[in-house]
C-alpha cells in the first residue's frame, strides 16, 4: 500500500494518467485472495513477500505488517476486466517471478508484449528458459543493488519485434 501510494504520486506528478493505469493488486500463477507479508513500513520499500512469508533468498521471515490482498493471474485480470494487452512488463517481485510468469501464461504467446524487464538472480535460469520459451530474446542484463545480491535486470525482446 506504501509502494502503490508512491507510485500514483508519480503518476500524477508525470501527468501520466492518461496511459498509465495503476491497480493496487497482486499478480500470481492463481487467482484469490491471499496475504501480502511486509518486511517493512518504509516508502518504497522492497523484499515483501505475497503467499508464504518467505524472501528473495527463500528464507522464512517474521512480517511486521500481513494484509489481505486481490491476487489475480495476469491472464485472469486481462479477460475479466477487458484489459488491453500490454506492450511491455517490468517484473520485480523479489521471489515469485516464475508465479507471476506461470500466470501470464496467455498474455505472454501474444505479439502485443514486446519486452520484458524482470529482476533477476543470477541462478534464475529456469526463469530465463520460460521467458525464451515464449518467443524473447535475451537482449542485456545490468547489475541491481549490491554485488552481493547477485541481482541483475534483464531484458527480453519478442524475436518478431526486432
Amino acid at each position: 500500500f506504501l509502494n502503490f501510494s508512491q507510485l500514483c504520486k508519480n503518476i500524477a506528478i508525470n501527468r501520466f494518467e492518461d496511459c498509465v493505469v495503476a491497480f493496487n493488486i497482486a499478480l500470481s500463477n492463481k487467482t484469490g485472495v491471499d496475504i501480502f507479508n511486509y518486511q517493512n513500513l518504509i516508502p518504497g520499500g522492497a523484499l515483501h513477500a505475497c503467499g508464504p512469508a518467505v524472501d528473495y533468498k527463500d528464507q522464512p521471515f517474521q512480517p511486521v505488517f500481513r494484509q489481505a490482498v486481490l491476487s489475480y493471474t495476469m491472464d485472469d485480470f486481462i479477460q475479466q476486466f477487458q484489459l488491453p494487452m500490454p506492450h511491455h512488463i517490468k517484473l520485480d517481485v523479489d521471489g515469485i517471478e516464475r508465479a507471476v510468469l506461470e500466470g501470464a501464461d496467455r498474455a505472454l504467446s501474444q505479439r502485443h508484449i514486446r519486452s520484458i524487464l524482470v529482476e533477476l538472480r543470477d541462478h534464475d535460469k529456469d526463469i530465463v528458459d520460460l521467458i525464451k520459451g515464449k518467443g524473447f530474446d535475451f537482449h542485456s542484463r545490468f547489475q541491481q543493488g549490491p554485488d552481493d545480491l547477485h541481482m541483475y535486470n534483464y531484458i527480453f525482446v519478442k524475436k518478431d519485434s526486432l
